[in-house]
């Protein structure tokens, strides 16, 4: 029987999207990015139910799952290489 892993509601399960890690400046200098960046590329796997707002209201996603978004890393929690956040965590979808 092969396991799938469904977030709770309100959030999101996001697989990062490796940027490249080495860069070069201008100078030839190769250096790595930091982790202190403060968002986050990568593909949605999986999305929990929605949220409702403070009035009964469903507060819909913007994005479905497979799209490319860009989120907040101050919010993530790491499970098994996936990143776990909240739905309003995500700060955009990128279209490439």
């Amino acid at each position: 029987m092969s396991e799938k892993f469904y977030p709770s509601r309100g959030k999101v399960v996001v697989k990062r999207i490796d940027t490249g890690g080495e860069k070069e400046n201008e100078y030839g200098i190769i250096y790595t990015e930091k982790d202190k960046d403060l968002y986050i590329k990568g593909h949605v796997l999986s999305i929990g139910l929605p949220e409702f707002s403070s009035n009964g209201n469903v507060i819909e996603t913007g994005f479905v799952e497979g799209d490319t978004v860009l989120y907040d890393r101050r919010s993530v929690v790491d499970w098994a290489g996936f990143h776990i956040i909240p739905q309003d965590s995500v700060i955009g979808i990128i279209t490439e």
